[in-house]
């Protein structure tokens, strides 16, 4: 009977250490995989691995709080807000890397102007 309640009390140990490493739990996810830009004003973020966070914060700080269902689960499998590649653009963008749409890109001769449209009038 010693042995019995010796083998049942290391089963229940051995069972409780093992049960929860099984799950990760929120207090890990640091938040998006990548932040969002500066810019967005969405309450709502998908990130590139497509799990959902919701903008919470006090006093102009922003946190993104991670998403989860009912039992406590991230709700992930979402289409990222931004295609692939574009969060890498807009910060190349900002380090001044490439420059932005709409103005000179390269530092050659500026292109030579055409002759304006003769005026035609009609009779």
């Amino acid at each position: 009977m010693q042995v019995f309640k010796s083998v049942s009390a290391a089963i229940l140990v051995a069972t409780m250490a093992v049960l929860p490493a099984g799950a990760q739990p929120l207090t890990k996810v640091d938040g998006p995989k990548e932040p969002p830009p500066a810019g967005f004003t969405g309450n709502q973020y998908v990130d590139s691995a497509g799990c959902v966070f919701i903008r919470a914060g006090v006093g102009g700080q922003t946190t993104w709080v991670p998403r989860v269902s009912r039992d406590r689960k991230l709700v992930c499998g979402y289409e990222p807000t931004f295609p692939p590649g574009m969060l890498e653009a807009a910060a190349a963008v900002g380090s001044g890397q490439i420059p932005p749409a709409g103005t000179e890109a390269s530092t050659g001769p500026a292109p030579a102007e055409s002759a304006p449209a003769a005026a035609t009038t009609l009779l």
